[in-house]
């Protein structure tokens, strides 16, 4: 007789590659996160199977979402129209081809030293979630430090995957490696602790050039090119670590990758200052390089300004420079200049061509004043009830013009836009200016101030016809010499 348990058979799980391609086919087009949290599964499970074993029965479109292959869309990439060549593409592509031409210097450390103190440390694993800790070794630790003794000049990544380059001594006969990060990821500093940014990854130059073996000339394009495919443009979601690094290697399958990409097992034996052969590894590192003289994304914005047509740009400041049209003025501005911080005859021009040109460029190194224009120049425009927007890709540079300009006033002149700390003490002006009212002595002290701009008017305007008769002679002293 045999046992009851005999006669029932056990229900075996369903097989994870079965799993993903029966919830594809119910519902195409998911992204490896979707499918992770619907099978109960960890994603590096699921990429794995899509990238491995599944690689051949699935596709992915060009926003990281899978489909089976009977399933992809017609177009896995919609084909951009071609635009017609405009001054302004031109431009932009001229621009393209100068940050090839000067910006190939990359970010790069020997891969091993005899002295110790490497300018790199290998990681044990990526930060693939908000909790992992980057700076937990010695060695993060003392790159660190390093960054922050010399902030203005050093700057620090986490790079991935990582690759080795071979360089020759012709003198010595001496022969070693040179490790470079493919994909650089900003490590930033705020409130005093370091962490990944968020932001956009920027690809490392001398790798990059190095792999696509393209001329300096041509290297931007390969770049804009490649930040396309991996979805790396600003109107899109920054896509998740894994899934780029991933993808990366599997559109690029001609670079001379060593080790299988999988960010979710890193190797580490042997360490790659061990490693005697070119390559890219499955390795992370943190790394300390040097900064990059052009701001991050400027040749995505440079190749969008490309595709910009004449019709969105021909009423524009930027259009009538490129017209060159841009020299025609305005009223001349016949009111004397505040001078809240002194100025000479130079500045004074800069400012006035500001107050009444559609487009006025003030260059110069720094020390040479131009905070003290701009300073003078939005006090000048507030005093004739003009509006400014006084923007800056720096945030520093905003915080010393505002502090400047509102330190001249019991009252603000600019009101600072911004996110976090910038909106409470938006807030706290506002608040301000609505709950101040003027009293008799208020009234008093400015009747005072504008007799005393009045006098000072009619001074300045005696004063401006004998510099221009003394510019005269001079001229004519030139001349007859």
């Amino acid at each position: 007789m045999s046992d009851e348990n005999d006669l029932i058979e056990p229900i075996e799980p369903l097989d994870p590659k079965e799993a993903i391609l029966e919830v594809l086919k119910a519902n195409p087009g998911q992204r490896a996160s979707d499918l992770a949290i619907e099978l109960d599964l960890e994603k590096k499970e699921i990429n794995s199977f899509l990238y491995g074993e599944l690689k051949d029965q699935c596709v992915q479109d060009e926003k990281y979402c899978w489909f089976l292959l009977k399933d992809a869309p017609a177009h896995k990439k919609e084909e951009k129209k071609a635009l017609p060549k405009t001054a302004l593409s031109s431009l932009a592509q001229y621009y393209l081809s100068c940050i090839g031409q000067d910006d190939e210097g990359g970010v790069s450390a020997f891969a091993e030293s005899k002295y110790g103190g490497l300018d790199y440390a290998e990681l044990p694993n990526l930060p693939l979630s908000a909790s992992d800790s980057l700076f937990e070794s010695s060695d993060a630790q003392r790159l660190l430090g390093k960054m922050r003794k010399d902030r203005s000049r050093l700057a620090m990544f986490l790079g991935y995957p990582s690759s080795l380059k071979e360089i020759r001594s012709k003198k010595s006969n001496w022969t070693g490696y040179i490790l470079e990060p493919i994909l650089l990821f900003p490590i930033e500093i705020s409130g005093g602790s370091p962490k990944l940014s968020q932001g956009f990854p920027m690809f490392n130059l001398s790798a990059l050039k190095r792999f696509t073996n393209t001329q300096r000339e041509q290297l931007m394009d390969e770049l804009v090119q490649l930040e396309d495919e991996l979805g790396l443009t600003s109107d899109q979601d920054i896509p998740e670590f894994d899934d780029l690094v991933r993808r990366l290697a599997s559109i690029r399958t001609e670079w001379p990758w060593k080790e299988e990409i999988d960010p979710a097992e890193l190797v580490q034996d042997p360490a790659l200052s061990t490693i005697k052969e070119e390559g890219i590894f499955n390795r992370a590192v943190l790394i300390v390089g040097e900064r990059s003289p052009y701001t991050q994304g400027l040749e995505t914005e440079l190749k969008s300004l490309a595709d910009v047509t004449p019709e969105q740009y021909e009423h524009t400041a930027l259009g009538q420079w490129i017209k060159g049209e841009i020299g025609s003025k305005g009223e001349d501005n016949k009111m004397p200049l505040l001078e809240v911080l002194p100025l000479n005859s130079e500045q004074r021009q800069a400012i006035q061509q500001s107050l009444t040109n559609p487009l006025t460029i003030i260059t110069g190194p720094p020390g040479t004043g131009k905070s003290q224009v701009v300073t003078n120049l939005l006090v000048n425009a507030a005093w004739q009830g003009k509006k400014v927007l006084f923007a800056s890709k720096n945030n520093k540079a905003v915080d010393v013009v505002e502090i400047r300009i509102n330190n001249l006033a019991s009252r603000p002149i600019l009101l600072r836009m911004g996110s976090n700390q910038y909106q409470v003490k938006l807030a706290e002006y506002l608040i301000g200016l609505l709950t101040a009212t003027s009293t008799e002595h208020d009234q008093e002290e400015f009747d005072f101030d504008l007799n005393q701009y009045k006098q000072l008017e009619e001074k300045w305007s005696v004063l401006e016809k004998k510099e221009s008769e003394l510019i005269n002679l001079r001229n004519e002293v030139d001349e007859l010499d």
